[in-house]
């Protein structure tokens, strides 16, 4: 959580939101209360606000019950206690169509159309390769404008089933990886599909269905996430929370049929998972996973805070504007950001050679002087006026 946290993503409060929204689903699902259904639409709204993929794949299994208890489930069969149907469908409805209204005018306010998404708008101006689905290449290659960032967009890879196979394995691991370790999630989880699941009552059901769910709606998609897993980062609480259940089982049995040490086993084998996340022991890992994180995280943002410091040390002429070209080897660095005013005394911008002209640049800026920055040398010169 704090590595994603200083990543500055969206995670973070759309996790927040979730499992805001798991909890009270699951109370709504044990007591029926009305209240406990609007707080769920509220936390699946927001979520919805922050990653609508996210919130529409953690949700689906929830919404699927959800209707299926409203409409399908027989008369005869026992409901949920104490509510009105009606009225809980309102309270959970409420809430996704206030967020749902403000997503239409947010969108309408930027990109002119309630329907078309920031996102999606910037996918197809500038990574058009980058779009969501199979064939991603193929598809955008038919629709490469004149302001497609060409070197970003080209690491696309064209997803087929086997990259998508492949990158789905890479989640599943990494998802392992970083929230407990890939041994106990998956003994656990073995456990959890062979001898619980079957027997466990419907809201473990639902948890379990959410995890494959939010992994699905992310399969047509041609990279597989920031840490191997980003995509699907919502669903480590989901992760834990079943092993907790698979726990509990296996010590429930464990105790029951005499074998005492097998829970102390157990427990050893988590506490060892948590240790070697955050502890090294040479000579067999050298680094803990958090130190891994740690280190990753903060490459991009010393190289940010090095050539900020180099703007504040040669840029002596100012308001500028600071045109950047980018090293083709490196897709993952950008220092073209703004704020979105652009009356910053230094602005930045992006430099292609062979495109870019100067002359309309200097018209479209004649009161800043002109500097370029060649990322790949490190070095950064003034243009004259």
């Amino acid at each position: 959580m704090a590595l994603f946290d200083n990543l500055l993503l969206s995670h973070p409060p759309t996790i927040a939101a979730l499992t805001l929204f798991l909890f009270t689903f699951l109370r709504f699902m044990r007591t029926g209360r009305s209240l406990d259904a609007f707080w769920a639409g509220c936390g699946l709204s927001f979520a919805m606000l922050c990653r609508p993929m996210t919130a529409a794949g953690f949700g689906l299994p929830f919404g699927i019950w959800f209707l299926w208890d409203l409409f399908a489930r027989p008369r005869s069969a026992a409901g949920i206690p104490g509510f009105t149907k009606l009225r809980s469908l309102l309270c959970l409805a409420a809430p996704l169509a206030f967020g749902l209204a403000i997503l239409f005018f947010y969108n309408r306010a930027i990109t002119g159309s309630g329907l078309l998404s920031p996102y999606q708008l910037y996918t197809d101006t500038y990574t058009p390769r980058h779009v969501y689905g199979f064939n991603n290449v193929v598809r955008g290659e038919q629709r490469v404008g004149p302001r497609v960032m060409e070197n970003y967009d080209r690491w696309a890879e064209n997803l087929t089933p086997l990259l998508a196979l492949h990158n789905e394995r890479q989640r599943l691991e990494a998802s392992a990886r970083w929230t407990l370790g890939l041994i106990p999630l998956a003994m656990g989880g073995v456990v959890f599909l062979v001898a619980l699941l079957w027997q466990l009552e419907m809201r473990w059901k639902l948890v379990a269905a959410s995890v494959v769910s939010l992994h699905v709606v992310h399969v047509p998609y041609w990279f597989v996430g920031i840490m191997g897993w980003h995509y699907v980062f919502e669903t480590a609480p989901l992760l834990l929370l079943t092993l907790a259940v698979t726990s509990r089982g296996l010590a429930i049995g464990w105790t029951a049929s005499g074998r005492f040490i097998m829970p102390i086993w157990w427990a050893a084998l988590l506490a060892s998972a948590v240790a070697t996340n955050w502890v090294a022991f040479d000579p067999f890992w050298s680094e803990s996973r958090i130190d891994v994180g740690v280190e990753e995280v903060a490459f991009a943002r010393l190289r940010y805070e090095g050539f900020q410091r180099m703007l504040d040390e040669l840029v002596t002429r100012r308001p500028a504007l600071v045109l950047i070209q980018g090293d083709p080897a490196d897709r993952s660095i950008d220092y073209v950001v703004n704020d979105p005013q652009l009356d910053a005394p230094i602005l930045r911008g992006r430099f292609r050679p062979g495109k870019t002209d100067l002359a309309k640049v200097r018209a479209a800026f004649p009161d800043r002087a002109l500097f370029l920055f060649d990322v790949k040398s490190g070095r950064m010169r003034q243009l004259p006026p």
